[in-house]
């Protein structure tokens, strides 16, 4: 259904909503998707850091057992 209101809104045809509602609910979903987006970035920072260590000096980390070893 969202589908086909996209489309029809790319196409610049009418989606039967007032502008003024449509507005409406694309402020909500923008503050609904910055939420998610920063809830996200909490859970993953940690990660993403040890990562960017990673990835930085790879000889410094050491890897124990091997791919398929359920680790």
């Amino acid at each position: 259904m969202c589908a086909k209101i996209a489309l029809r809104v790319w196409e610049g045809k009418d989606v039967g909503f007032p502008g003024d509602e449509l507005e409406r609910h694309e402020d909500n979903f923008e503050k609904l998707a910055i939420h998610l987006l920063s809830e996200y970035k909490k859970e993953l920072e940690p990660s993403i850091s040890r990562i960017e260590k990673i990835c930085e000096n790879p000889k410094e980390y050491k890897v124990e057992g091997n791919v398929g070893d359920g680790i």
